[in-house]
């Protein structure tokens, strides 16, 4: 709807440049961002610590855990991409797990979340690997032209996956399970 509207009003075709100021590890960079055309996923931090993220069709989330897991902004990249991807996809829709995605953002927004709400984790669907891999696909040829680079992406879901295995019912791998067959399609991708 958004990029119709902006298609009809040219909203975005002389748009001035966004301009930020970043400051990170004490130093401080000057951005200028160009407005594009693109999907708009709000991206939310989950207060809780399992290592995970999710995509409920118009948000992501991405937990505390995960950030804390993630050993750069190259890696988080990774899983903000991909969670973008299911988006893109319309996975959730199909998986029919948009209510219980969006209800299990909800519960994790609030900066102090009811205790155990991470557990709902286990109540949404294990994604079906074909889903998945079209997910990473995706992901990386976004990534790829977002300008990341992408040779370690491989590494880094497999780290994931080695570290909090599909037993550990809260966490991403739980929900992905089909590791070796993603990890086969991503090295193809790259």
């Amino acid at each position: 709807i958004l990029n119709n509207y902006a298609r009809k009003k040219n909203i975005l075709k002389d748009a001035d440049p966004i301009r930020l100021t970043v400051r990170r590890a004490g130093s401080t960079k000057n951005l200028s961002i160009k407005p594009t055309k693109a999907c708009a996923f709000r991206i939310e931090l989950g207060h809780a610590d399992n290592v995970n993220s999710y995509a409920d069709g118009g948000r992501i989330m991405v937990t505390r855990g995960m950030i804390n897991f993630v050993t750069s902004d190259t890696e988080l990249a990774y899983v903000i991409a991909r969670e973008v991807a299911h988006n893109a996809l319309r996975h959730p829709a199909r998986l029919k797990s948009v209510n219980t995605a969006n209800d299990l953002i909800n519960a994790l927004k609030p900066l102090y979340p009811s205790t155990g709400a991470e557990s709902r984790t286990s109540d949404l669907p294990v994604v079906p690997k074909e889903m998945d891999v079209l997910a990473d696909r995706l992901a990386l040829h976004m990534l790829k032209r977002a300008g990341y680079n992408i040779t370690h992406a491989a590494a880094f879901w497999e780290r994931l996956a080695k570290d909090y295995p599909k037993g550990v019912t809260s966490a991403h791998t739980a929900q992905h399970p089909e590791t070796e067959y993603r990890l086969a399609a991503i090295n193809k991708t790259i």
